[in-house]
């Protein structure tokens, strides 16, 4: 067996830690916006950022959801670096894409 160095075990705790602090505010949002969390939300949320409340893509998205300007004033985010709007607004889109394509 060949080891990591502990590194696969540290980024999993490293996850599970990020994970667990929004778990709370993705849920309560995804329940509002008729979503599952854990199928959506948390997917596009990992797949987004990882969970890392400060990512900034190259294009300028930023924080948990990567929100862009543009999509933040879709959805009227005031702050795309707070995580609740950032959550909030982030949601909007693929309950957009929901109802437009079922």
């Amino acid at each position: 067996m060949v080891s990591d160095g502990g590194k696969l075990s540290a980024r999993a705790t490293k996850f599970s830690v990020k994970h667990k602090q929004y778990a709370e505010l993705i849920e309560s949002t995804a329940r509002r916006f008729k979503l599952h969390p854990a199928l959506l939300l948390h997917a596009v949320i990992r797949a987004e950022s990882n969970y890392d409340p400060k990512a900034v893509s190259t294009a300028g998205a930023v924080r948990l959801m990567q929100l862009t300007r543009v999509t933040a004033e879709r959805y009227k985010v005031t702050n795309r670096r707070d995580p609740a709007e950032n959550v909030r607004g982030g949601e909007q889109y693929p309950r957009y894409l929901l109802n437009k394509f079922g």
